[in-house]
């Protein structure tokens, strides 16, 4: 597999399959705009 699959699958990998839940939790929290680190985009989308 060459440096450019590999980079890739790595990024696919920790975004969709590490990481996909938590970011999921972190969406269904109600917006805090002090300590909630998606609130900006949470806001944009509302």
């Amino acid at each position: 597999m060459n440096l450019h699959k590999q980079v890739v699958s790595a990024i696919f990998k920790e975004l969709f399959e590490d990481n996909s839940m938590r970011y999921k939790k972190f969406l269904k929290k109600s917006i805090n705009n002090d300590a909630d680190v998606y609130a900006k985009a949470k806001n944009v989308l509302a």
